[in-house]
């Protein structure tokens, strides 16, 4: 994770993450928490919501922190979600914005893997896994 320092809020709301715990958010997030996944098309409103997905989700990955930088009411989660087989670990982005010390609204994004084009040879370089 990132060496600047950030609320623990999010410490607390990704450990519930990585533990599975359906119920686990319910005080870290405001009244009218909604995370949204754009590239699917779907918001998911309140605790309860929440809580149904990671429970009902038929192949949880394990997932790892990156890091988390931000400022203020905005920080920005990068997390490699594993899902093991062969969708293999996916990176993820979240934003997360917080009101009153809790977490308000995330919008996450998920990016499969994908093999770099031929034609950027000699001119990137690979990452660090």
């Amino acid at each position: 994770m990132s060496d600047q320092r950030y609320p623990t809020v999010l410490d607390a709301y990704w450990q519930a993450v990585k533990d599975r715990e359906a119920n686990g958010i319910e005080g870290l997030v405001t009244d009218d928490f909604v995370e949204d996944w754009p590239q699917s098309g779907e918001r998911i409103r309140g605790t309860s919501a929440w809580a149904a997905v990671v429970s009902g989700h038929p192949a949880y990955p394990i997932v790892s922190i990156r890091r988390i930088v931000g400022g203020g009411d905005v920080w920005i989660c990068e997390a490699d979600f594993d899902y093991g087989g062969e969708k293999g670990v996916w990176r993820i982005c979240s934003v997360l914005e917080l009101s009153g010390g809790r977490i308000a609204r995330i919008t996450q994004y998920f990016g499969a893997p994908f093999p770099a084009a031929e034609w950027r040879q000699g001119i990137t370089e690979a990452m660090p896994a």
